[in-house]
């Protein structure tokens, strides 16, 4: 059965129970949410035992207040409350380290990107950088390259 949730007039659903507690514990839910299987009867979120459970587990202490009626719209973007979202946490710290690397000792350089780069492949979405790390790749092979020539010319 789906549910819709009421964060300060935006509506978002339907979600399932597994959605609801996992924006709960996330803290994308507050405690001030309001939840409706039809969204013409609406009751503190809190107030359902099974998200109350939640917010407990989440360390969230749930105060019951008397709410004036809210005006409701309903948003025309997906819910971020979705079990199946990736979420970005941000620069890959290896790719940076790779990159700055590889234009002071390359093969260092080499090994920290090449290692950024599986990361980010095998990590679902959820780091950015991968251009970074190849950018450190390339420009370590180059060093390198530069440095064998030089070697081999003297």
């Amino acid at each position: 059965m789906a549910w819709f949730v009421d964060v300060d007039g935006n509506v978002t659903g339907p979600h399932g129970d597994g959605a609801v507690v996992d924006g709960i514990e996330k803290k994308f839910i507050p405690p001030r949410a309001r939840i409706s299987r039809d969204q013409e009867s609406w009751t503190p979120l809190a107030s359902q035992p099974v998200f109350a459970a939640a917010f407990e587990q989440a360390g969230v202490v749930v105060v019951h207040v008397q709410a004036a009626p809210v005006m409701m719209r309903q948003m025309a973007y997906p819910s971020p409350y979705e079990d199946d979202l990736p979420i970005p946490t941000g620069t890959s710290g290896m790719a940076i380290a790779g990159f700055v690397l590889s234009l002071f000792c390359a093969p260092l350089g080499l090994i920290f990107s090449w290692i950024a780069i599986r990361n980010i492949d095998q990590g679902g979405n959820r780091q950015e950088g991968r251009g970074l790390a190849m950018a450190g790749v390339i420009i370590s092979i180059l060093v390198m390259c530069v440095g064998v020539l030089r070697v081999a010319a003297s």
